[in-house]
């Protein structure tokens, strides 16, 4: 049976890239002692309260327990749970989340995306229909974006923190190499994105961490997590880039640990601060409909927000027309 390398107690969580196993406890040390790395190397003294995104599924969890261990004591931190209007789904992480902010003691925020007017729901069903020209999950990443950081803004907090894990990033790295623009996005994939006048910084605290790892950690200390997957989601592994690279990334690293790593701290530490000293920031302007910052005018969100609006619309005219 493996014995945990730190107190020699039976373990149950393997790490292959250090060669290392460890027991429930010395697990969640570890992955803490990531996550603080995070904090304090990255993130600025100046940040003091911080959003803490969870949508419920085990990677935002993972970095809520972890953040709330490692900084809770020094920071102030709020919880923000969007509740996208996924029939069943929604309410069901609602649930969730707000048991571990009440848990934590951190106070619970909800942003309702109906109150701009529409929900995922609506979205996907335009877009099967092929009326949105864009894939649900597209729509979704731009709204939730859009939405924490707005929240995060009108209610005061220095920055968001979302579950985004190691193989995100390198998934979101890798896929954004093919063009111009995805390579200014790659600047911005550091553990840390500061902040703006109406825009909020970021803060990845799982960054060298991977899926698998958060999985372990909420296994590891019990926590409840969203069981069911959203109904929208690729139905397959592979299907979408990022999926694919992410299942690539994972194949090369089981049979060269530590390659994740090693491609994450050079991300963070030399590639991101290249690129945008390359290529700046790129032009940013206010949204003439919102007034929050975009590369675009009308911003990406209330371009989309207005044509499901004119599409609602249009399917209840023809309802109306032909009961």
């Amino acid at each position: 049976m493996p014995r945990c390398r730190v107190c020699g107690a039976p373990a149950s969580y393997r790490v292959p890239w250090a060669n290392a196993w460890f027991c429930p406890e010395h697990f969640s040390r570890y992955f803490e002692r990531k996550v603080s790395r995070v904090y304090e190397r990255y993130v600025p003294r100046s940040v003091e309260r911080i959003l803490l995104a969870v949508s419920g599924g085990k990677d935002s969890v993972a970095m809520l327990y972890a953040s709330a261990r490692v900084v809770g004591g020094e920071k102030e931190l709020g919880v923000l749970f969007i509740d996208l209007g996924i029939p069943g789904y929604s309410e069901e992480a609602r649930v969730i989340v707000e048991h571990h902010a009440h848990r934590l003691g951190l106070p619970f925020h909800v942003a309702d995306i109906r109150g701009y007017g529409f929900t995922i729901g609506d979205a996907a069903r335009l877009a099967a229909s092929g009326r949105l020209g864009r894939p649900v999950c597209s729509i979704c990443g731009v709204a939730k974006r859009y939405i924490m950081n707005r929240y995060a803004v009108e209610h005061g907090y220095d920055a968001v923190a979302t579950g985004h894990t190691m193989d995100d990033i390198l998934g979101f790295y890798l896929a954004g190499l093919s063009s111009r623009e995805g390579l200014r996005s790659v600047a911005k994939l550091s553990p840390y994105t500061g902040g703006g006048e109406k825009l909020a910084a970021r803060i990845r605290p799982l960054y060298f961490l991977t899926d698998a790892e958060s999985a372990m950690y909420v296994e590891a200390n019990g926590l409840e997590i969203l069981g069911s997957k959203c109904p929208f989601a690729p139905r397959r592994r592979g299907e979408g880039l990022r999926l694919t690279i992410k299942e690539a990334l994972e194949n090369i690293d089981r049979r060269h640990p530590g390659y994740r790593v090693m491609l994450a701290r050079t991300l963070a530490d030399h590639v991101s601060g290249i690129l945008y000293s390359a290529l700046g920031p790129g032009e940013t302007r206010r949204c003439s409909i919102c007034g929050y910052p975009s590369s675009t005018d009308p911003c990406g969100f209330c371009r989309i927000r207005l044509r499901i609006h004119r599409l609602l619309g249009e399917k209840q005219d023809t309802g109306s027309r032909h009961p």
